[in-house]
């Protein structure tokens, strides 16, 4: 294996990144440790100092170099976005020439815009372009932000996409379903560029402490006889809850754990006569699987929509390895194929009654069961291995 080869990943994101320290850096690390591979991450971001700080220790204490660059907002988003790839495009150019990586990974729609203003600048650069598709971003936008399909900005997207699935030596997605629409859309490209990557956790972090739970749980108020649902992550107009609502109203002695940054808002889309059964909580990420450890039945229930099938939630993968059985959306990237088949997920949402009936007859040893399709399909060293696959390391 040669050693001391390099690799740059590109992001753009909010005044908050959590997917990178808890998805990325850790796969990076693994790479860089496993593989010898040096990694770089070059964040885009309108994050402020504080937050920055904090991420480039993260990135130092798993051995990624890191590099922030800011994003002006206003007064136009859209505008201040191409205006910030615009006036940092030098300094990226000469940092990819200086540093002659081995591989260029711009993640998503805006960093694959900054590869093309460099194209002509870095074409010739000994480098493998690996494009992270990531899920379906432009259709995510048509689904949930009101992008309106043929606009200005659709158009530019699209052309961006285009550029980038036909420029880049290897593209990863996370779901089969993603490489499958994308060769519908681009029948020119081969299906060989495509890699399908895992989303994976370190299953010795993600792992059900009977302790834990029986000290959570009576934190919480839970009795043994109560069954404690938990939502975690995000949430908005992509996660649907109505389903969740109905099936509280069902019986008593469920309850819901909302582990979110969402605000107390949240709270507004429970009826005034189930909200006392919820409890919404800002844990930190070293705390999720202390909760999930209290949990009884993880919910991934997602708002139906063409972008779905891109996804890979990192979420199921935490659930399953928890030793929670899922109650998730049907249609989310490669999840019914995978899972479908098991008696821990359940793909109901429109029978209430059913639902209800599946978690009140899960079998002994279910929390066994997840965590083996947990360790099957989610665990860090799956991921690993796609990566490696993808990389050719």
């Amino acid at each position: 294996m040669a050693k001391g080869r390099k690799l740059v990943f590109i992001s753009w994101d909010s005044e908050s990144s959590n997917y990178l320290e808890t998805l990325f850096f850790p796969i990076f690390k693994r790479l860089s440790e496993q593989c010898e591979i040096e990694v770089s991450t070059l964040q885009f971001s309108w994050a402020d100092d504080e937050e920055i700080a904090r991420i480039q220790g993260l990135a130092r204490s798993s051995n990624i170099n890191y590099r922030h660059f800011s994003v002006h907002r206003g007064p136009i988003a859209s505008l201040g976005a191409f205006f910030s790839l615009w006036k940092q495009r030098k300094v990226i150019e000469k940092i990819l020439k200086t540093e002659q990586f081995d591989w260029i990974m711009p993640r998503s729609t805006m960093p694959a815009l900054l590869i093309r203003i460099l194209f002509r600048k870095i074409d010739q650069l000994p480098s493998q372009l690996i494009f992270d598709a990531d899920g379906l971003p432009i259709q995510e936008r048509l689904d949930f932000t009101g992008l309106k399909k043929g606009s200005i900005m659709h158009r530019l997207l699209s052309s961006i996409e285009h550029f980038i699935l036909h420029r880049s030596d290897r593209i990863l997605t996370r779901s089969h379903c993603a490489i499958d629409l994308h060769l519908e859309s681009y029948p020119m490209l081969s299906r060989d560029k495509f890699f399908k990557v895992i989303n994976g956790r370190e299953a010795s972090f993600f792992i059900r402490d009977e302790n834990v739970r029986q000290r959570i749980r009576r934190e919480l108020g839970l009795s043994s006889e109560e069954i404690l649902l938990v939502h975690s992550g995000s949430l908005g107009a992509a996660y649907n809850l109505k389903p969740v609502v109905q099936l509280l109203k069902k019986s008593e002695k469920l309850k819901l754990l909302l582990l979110t940054r969402g605000g107390e808002e949240v709270m507004n889309q429970f009826p005034i006569s189930i909200r006392s059964r919820v409890q919404l909580i800002k844990g930190n990420f070293k705390e999720v699987p202390s909760y999930l450890s209290a949990a009884d039945i993880g919910v991934a229930l997602r708002t139906s929509a063409p972008s779905l099938c891109g996804l890979a939630p990192i979420k199921i993968g935490e659930y399953l390895l928890n030793g929670l059985p899922v109650w998730l959306s049907k249609g989310i990237g490669d999840t019914l194929q995978d899972l479908g088949h098991s008696e821990v997920c359940c793909f109901e949402e429109m029978d209430i009654d059913l639902v209800l009936q599946w978690i009140e007859n899960l079998p002994a040893g279910s929390d066994k069961e997840a965590r083996e399709l947990g360790l099957v399909y989610y665990a860090m060293d799956q991921s690993l291995e796609s990566y490696r696959r993808a990389l050719s390391c």
